[in-house]
């Protein structure tokens, strides 16, 4: 994910501007996958009450919308490819 992440960023920005691109990338991927992360853990820690492990399940739901909306929004901003 994260090379096709790289690809398309760089693949439409100036040879020049490579380098800015490129750390852009990394730091919204560094970024992106802490406060995944975090949001995951504080859900399912919240949902966790004595022995139960339904917090669990709460945080997996979160990380799935999460990941369905961000593929989604992808879809929508990634260019198509011209034939």
């Amino acid at each position: 994910m994260y090379v096709l992440a790289s690809a398309t960023a760089l693949g439409q920005v100036a040879p020049h501007e490579a380098g800015i691109a490129s750390g852009i990338v990394s730091t919204f991927h560094e970024f992106g996958a802490s406060f995944g992360a975090a949001v995951a853990s504080s859900v399912a820690a919240a949902g966790l009450a004595g022995t139960t492990l339904s917090g669990f399940a709460s945080g997996f739901t979160v990380a799935a919308v999460a990941a369905a909306v961000a593929a989604a929004a992808a879809a929508m901003v990634i260019p198509g490819r011209s034939k």
